[in-house]
């Protein structure tokens, strides 16, 4: 919980939460973004898509910062996805110990390398 609250709105400045028509309106395979609740609301959370969505990307705060290569979609696919679309709330609040509790097997992401400028 101490670690998603250092980072409670540091995105925002980062990622512009404009109108959303001015970036695309549908998720691909593989987008990555951050997990938000409304406006100024990402932390530490981030999604990868698995599928072709039509419904995400239509909000400001749902805004794409990159994609999983290809090559690599196989390890993400691999991730445990039976418990669906969790809300962030108890996530935040209760931290590695309550994913451990409620949701065991949950893939949790601990490190990310960017590729490339």
């Amino acid at each position: 919980p101490a670690e998603g609250k250092k980072w409670k709105g540091r995105w925002t400045p980062l990622i512009d939460e404009g109108p959303s028509a001015e970036r695309p309106t549908q998720f691909t395979k593989g987008t990555l973004s951050f997990a938000g609740a409304g406006e100024h609301t990402r932390g530490t959370h981030v999604f990868v898509a698995l599928a072709p969505s039509t419904t995400l990307g239509s909000q400001p705060w749902e805004a794409p910062f990159g994609a999983v290569r290809e090559d690599s979609m196989t390890v993400v696919e691999a991730f445990s996805s039976k418990y669906g679309d969790v809300g962030q709330g108890p996530l935040v609040g209760g931290g590695a110990a309550y994913v451990a509790e409620h949701y065991p097997g949950m893939a949790i992401m601990q490190t990310c390398v960017v590729e490339g400028e």
